[in-house]
């Protein structure tokens, strides 16, 4: 069997959070992760509770605990349970030497293998900024691909919306109706770029305001500077943060208009 190499920057071992926060154990689970056989280019990867446990000795318990407090704790991976697969939020940071078609090749095989699309979703949120500052082509070139892949995966599930939104309008020819509590509910709410990224530490890319537009134009526009106002208070501002903010008041809105029309309205969830 061909060995595949991972590298490993000797800066592990002077990094702030691995001196201040991880544990000897802590350090062993973070190296495993980084090069243990399962692992790939991207840093997403099928990596079943039952698999880790054999390979590092641990018990099943001890694994799920590791796997929780860097998820939940340390914030340095994301873990999906539904398929098993794991995210090393910051892998392509140090995976990638020099870029290149075979380099952009593989990143885009692998990323087709991932079942889990929140997981390729966390990353891309987690390294755009990283991105967007990067001087390096390479990077800009992976993050195109995170893109336009995640695009692709979301075109289906949106035709399929619209599909059975049709259905329902058919079905409900009398209800169709847009609900709202007064006249600044109709309010469309657009995204002011310039503005969001003067108050808040990251960059708002056309991928982001992609995925915040459809909770803002249900918002009004005091509303929505209300989330980004939220937001910025947080003890860690960032773009999940706001959308789950803006979710969440999209949410709040969508109950109230339900309890008040007895209708059944869906509710949002992070990562929909």
């Amino acid at each position: 069997m061909k060995s595949v190499k991972r590298p490993v920057d000797t800066s592990f071992w002077e990094d702030d959070k691995i001196i201040d926060q991880f544990t000897p154990e802590d350090r062993y689970f973070m190296l495993y992760l980084l090069t243990n056989p399962h692992t790939s280019q991207v840093g997403i990867y099928h990596l079943p509770y039952k698999f880790a446990a054999f390979e590092l000795g641990y018990s099943l318990e001890a694994t799920k605990s590791l796997i929780d407090r860097f998820e939940n704790k340390y914030h340095v991976i994301a873990y999906s349970k539904d398929h098993q697969e794991i995210a090393i939020l910051n892998a392509l940071k140090h995976n990638i030497i020099k870029g290149g078609k075979p380099v952009e090749d593989c990143i885009r095989s692998e990323l087709r293998q991932v079942k889990d699309t929140d997981l390729i979703e966390k990353v891309y949120i987690h390294l755009a900024d990283f991105w967007d500052n990067s001087h390096r082509k390479v990077d800009h070139s992976i993050q195109f691909i995170f893109s336009d892949l995640l695009q692709r995966r979301k075109e289906p599930k949106e035709e399929l919306l619209n599909e059975n939104e049709k259905e329902n309008d058919n079905d409900n020819e009398n209800e169709n109706e847009r609900i709202v509590d007064d006249s600044s509910s109709i309010i469309t709410t657009t995204i002011n770029q310039t503005k969001i990224e003067a108050i808040l530490p990251f960059k708002l890319n056309k991928y982001k305001q992609d995925q915040l537009a459809p909770y803002a134009k249900q918002l009004t526009e005091d509303e929505f500077n209300h989330a980004v106002s939220q937001t910025a208070l947080a003890n860690e501002p960032s773009f999940a943060y706001l959308l789950g903010t803006v979710k969440g008041m999209c949410n709040d809105k969508r109950i109230q208009q339900q309890s008040k029309n007895g209708l059944d309205i869906p509710i949002y969830k992070l990562g929909e």
